[in-house]
């Protein structure tokens, strides 16, 4: 997830790594008629998440994914008019209490909430169910 963003703060060494690390016999064959044991084949799945495509992020792209998908939303060279962007600075201790006014007295559903980690994200969304709030956690 953000791609981009680890590229730009210098982990691309690191995210290199990390996908040196990965079995290459857990590739899928790019022959896909390539006759393979169905029962022992473990193949797997690298989903890459990026707001932008900057060059180093696409030489990634390049080397490590097969045959990948490229999901575009909208004008790439233009902002979306459609879509509202709000910030708020708040202490710590203040930020549950201001993100349940902001999703009770604000837009209308869908609303994206960004967290900075895994664990937050999950907490947070437990919570916003427990009081009616329906969601949905996306993270690696």
């Amino acid at each position: 997830d953000e791609a981009d963003r680890m590229i730009d703060m210098g982990f691309e060494p690191q995210v290199n790594a990390v996908l040196n690390a990965m079995p290459s016999s857990n590739l899928k064959p790019l022959d896909e008629n390539t006759l393979i044991d169905l029962e022992e084949a473990k193949y797997r799945q690298t989903y890459m998440f990026s707001a932008t495509m900057p060059p180093a992020v696409e030489k990634i792209a390049r080397t490590y994914l097969r045959n990948p998908a490229y999901v575009y939303i909208g004008d790439q060279s233009s902002s979306k008019d459609n879509i509202t962007q709000t910030i708020v600075f708040v202490k710590e201790n203040q930020k549950k209490e201001k993100l349940m006014q902001l999703l009770t007295d604000g837009p209308p559903p869908p609303i994206i909430v960004f967290c900075n980690g895994k664990k937050g994200c999950d907490v947070l969304a437990r919570s916003l169910d427990k009081q009616g709030f329906p969601t949905a956690t996306i993270h690696s």
